[in-house]
């Protein structure tokens, strides 16, 4: 609810709005987006949770380096606990996805290794964040194919 213009007009913080329930939230805001109050109607208290899921990151290469290898490189988000790969012959990540997880949030390459020669796999990265032993993750990042041909 935007009441900036209302607010100009009169000069005072206008009292509970009568068409509000009971509990429910109002801000008021100016023209500015400076947060001018915060209040609940009847002074009913109540916790409210938000859960903020960490951000992600982007691969940046995928290429085959040596025989049934694969090197994967990635942007650096030094928010994160950690990161976890998936990587697959299907774009579409039903069957024989393969998985690795990397604990450090400094890490920006992963080798992987026994992959089928001739063939393409795909990879996608997402990060992670641990939070009193429970794990947040991002969503997961476009794919990027490698062809495997040594």
């Amino acid at each position: 609810m935007y009441v900036g213009k209302f607010l100009k007009k009169i000069k005072k913080f206008p009292k509970p709005f009568d068409d509000l329930e009971d509990g429910a939230i109002y801000i008021v805001i100016d023209k500015q987006g400076v947060l001018l109050n915060l209040n609940l109607v009847n002074s009913m208290f109540k916790n409210i949770t938000v859960t903020v899921n960490p951000s992600g990151t982007s691969l940046t290469k995928c290429t085959n380096i040596k025989k049934r290898k694969a090197d994967i490189r990635w942007k650096k988000n030094s928010y994160v606990t950690g990161y976890e790969i998936q990587y697959c012959t299907s774009k579409t990540f039903k069957r024989g996805v393969k998985k690795k997880v990397i604990t450090k949030s400094s890490t920006t390459k992963y080798t992987a290794a026994g992959l089928a020669s001739k063939k393409t796999y795909y990879v996608r990265i997402r990060t992670y964040k641990t939070v009193s032993g429970k794990k947040y993750y991002s969503s997961w990042s476009r794919l990027k194919a490698v062809k495997i041909t040594k």
